[in-house]
């Protein structure tokens, strides 16, 4: 009766054994070649060195041979963006608001003027730092620019001053 236990669990943990080993091989069969692929991939993406003007050049003939003042020279391209930075009650509505609209994570609420009297007092320098590169406190975290990298420095010491002025 033993010898048959033994028997059968070791046919089982052959199996298994065997089991594994052909899944391991098949796992290398299929990759083996992922890292030739992937040189592949990576010359058609880099290119040759060729710049964009030079790859497309035989398209953009073939596509402006029709046009009477095609040129095959590339264009200069001119954007000109103009952007106006927001005025400190529109930053602070976007950015400032959630926090220190209701005081969340212990940002001092604007209005409450016995928590802005302290940190007014520290001077209008400090504040706009503290708003430019973020602090931490034992209160809570105030993150660099409210949490928003795309916000101009004029635009964060704009709602500094906004609050500032809302807590006079």
């Amino acid at each position: 009766m033993m010898k048959k236990f033994l028997t059968v669990n070791l046919c089982i943990m052959w199996g298994i054994l065997a089991a594994l080993m052909l899944a391991a091989a098949m796992l290398v069969l299929h990759h083996r070649d992922i890292p030739a692929e992937v040189e592949t991939h990576r010359r058609n993406l880099i290119g040759t060195g060729m710049t964009t003007a030079d790859r497309i050049a035989p398209v953009a003939k073939f596509v402006m041979a029709g046009s009477a003042k095609a040129s095959t020279e590339p264009a200069q391209a001119i954007v000109v963006v103009q952007v106006k930075d927001r005025d400190g009650q529109q930053v602070y509505q976007a950015s400032c608001v959630a926090c220190h609209g209701t005081g969340i994570a212990g940002a001092p609420k604007v209005g409450d003027k016995g928590q802005w009297a302290t940190r007014v007092s520290a001077g209008t320098e400090a504040l706009y730092r503290n708003a430019l590169v973020g602090i931490q406190s034992p209160a809570g975290v105030m993150p660099a620019k409210g949490g928003n990298p795309s916000l101009s420095d004029q635009e964060v010491k704009a709602a500094v001053d906004f609050i500032i002025a809302q807590n006079k």
